[in-house]
């Protein structure tokens, strides 16, 4: 296992156990945790082998027994074709395949472009390694016009009104506003650059829990009147079907989103939704007492949920409850789960069991590892697929400071960038969510000139 402390590192390795090297000063914010053995895909998460690996080329690919009667032709740049059944299939290239005589071209949204930065492919390694590539060269937006991560601000405070959470998801950020003069509450969205009024002012929003699909994004919240749901689309909020519920969280499917939520008697539900398609709610367990979180891989998924200082979990597969409920993690609270792949999941949570202040544990059941251990109290707050394994936020001490755990050994450069930024976040207003071929952390917190801000960064991958 190697870690990355608040002030320092320490390369461990973890096989059924931990032992800790000497440290060695190069720099602030990160645990990182296991090496993947051998057995894991070499695959990132987000879309398989590096493109730049791939033996594709522009020449049909013609499969037998069909040759005989399919003649392709030659397919345009950045797309192969095949014979399906007899007849010619034309299928693109993946984003930073070759599509010309040499390394100049390469393939991005099916477009045949000179390689450069701006173009919004990022280049994952070698000398034109890429921090960020958006597709244009413009300041300012979270990636300069070198190509490099920069702090993105989405709003700052004023007079009138000041941020109190915030949570993400994908390319969506929502947080939570209150007016100074009357603490009446409003909850917004920005996704691609665009800000929505999802719901408010109300007397009480809190705890946001937000999802994307490729049209909507749907927001869960809790108000003094209870769990509700909204959706947003083409900018405009309109109320979903709420739910009876005093914890709730949601996931994209991939094909629309799942919402979780416990009811004050401890059942655990979820419902499944597809656009404007409500599916029938299913029940996964009873017991619960604490916060609960969702995920998925697809149609399937994981609900994971606190029960009197367990965490337990249980599969449910396109909306219905799938094999029995299992036990997580004991003496723990605060869990959190995210969908690696295929069938893989993996799981955070803080740990009493040796530490009154708190222990933050994460990883796939099985080979878990401890990503923050000391005598300061230690809280995780959200875990998501990174590179070929995950990455793990959770808060440090008294002033709650946001530290990123990585179980892969790879740490990215740009990590020392974010550190410097997010320094000042204010704690519990941190967020981590999966973003193309890395990850972004959102926050709430004072910038370099003292000015309270909604900021983001993008952490890449490889």
């Amino acid at each position: 296992m190697r870690t990355l402390a608040a002030f320092g590192w320490a390369w461990v390795a973890a096989c059924g156990g931990s032992h800790v090297a000497e440290d060695v000063d190069v720099g602030p914010f990160v645990d990182a945790a296991w090496t993947p053995d051998a057995s894991m895909p070499d695959s990132a998460l987000d879309g398989g082998a590096d493109a730049s690996d791939a033996a594709l080329t522009s020449d049909a690919e013609v499969d037998s027994p069909d040759a005989a009667v399919c003649e392709c032709g030659t397919p345009p740049p950045c797309f192969v074709a095949r014979c399906e059944e007899g007849v010619c299939v034309e299928e693109p290239m993946p984003d930073g395949a070759s599509c010309g005589e040499d390394e100049s071209l390469h393939c991005v949204a099916s477009e045949c472009v000179v390689r450069a930065c701006g173009d919004g492919y990022r280049e994952p390694d070698g000398a034109l390694r890429e921090g960020c590539d958006d597709g244009n060269l413009i300041e300012g937006d979270g990636c300069s016009s070198a190509c490099e991560p920069t702090v993105s601000v989405l709003a700052v405070e004023d007079d009138e009104r000041r941020f109190v959470e915030t949570a993400a998801a994908g390319e969506a950020v929502v947080w939570i506003e209150e007016e100074r003069a009357t603490a009446m509450r409003t909850l917004r969205l920005v996704r691609d650059g665009e800000e929505t009024l999802v719901a408010g002012p109300v007397p009480w929003i809190a705890h946001p829990s937000v999802a994307v699909d490729d049209e909507d994004t749907v927001v869960a919240y809790e108000t003094a009147r209870g769990v509700e749901l909204r959706r947003v689309r083409d900018a405009t909020s309109t109320a979903m079907a709420p739910v009876d519920g005093v914890n709730v969280a949601a996931a994209s499917t991939g094909e629309g989103v799942v919402v979780a939520w416990r009811e004050e008697d401890g059942r655990i539900w979820i419902r499944e939704h597809r656009g404007s398609i409500r599916m029938s709610p299913a029940a996964l367990s009873v017991g619960a007492t604490g916060a609960l979180s969702v995920t998925t891989n697809g149609r399937e998924g994981v609900v994971a949920w606190e029960s009197e200082g367990q965490i337990w979990a249980r599969a449910f597969s396109s909306g219905e409850a799938a094999g029995d409920v299992y036990l997580v993690a004991d003496e723990a609270i605060g869990p959190r789960v995210t969908g690696l792949g295929g069938f893989a999941f993996a799981f955070s949570w803080t740990s009493f069991a040796d530490d009154f202040f708190g222990n933050v544990i994460a990883g796939e059941l099985g080979r878990t590892v401890t990503v923050a251990e000391s005598d300061a109290r230690e809280r995780s707050r959200q875990i998501v697929p990174f590179g070929r394994a995950w990455a793990e936020l959770h808060e440090v001490g008294p002033l709650a400071l946001p530290v990123l755990g990585f179980g892969d050994t790879f740490v990215p450069d740009e990590l020392a960038e974010l550190a410097d930024a997010i320094r000042f976040a204010d704690p519990q207003t941190t967020s981590l969510t999966r973003t193309g071929s890395g990850a972004t952390v959102a926050w709430i917190g004072s910038s370099a000139s003292g000015e309270r801000e909604l900021a983001t960064f993008f952490l890449p991958d490889s």
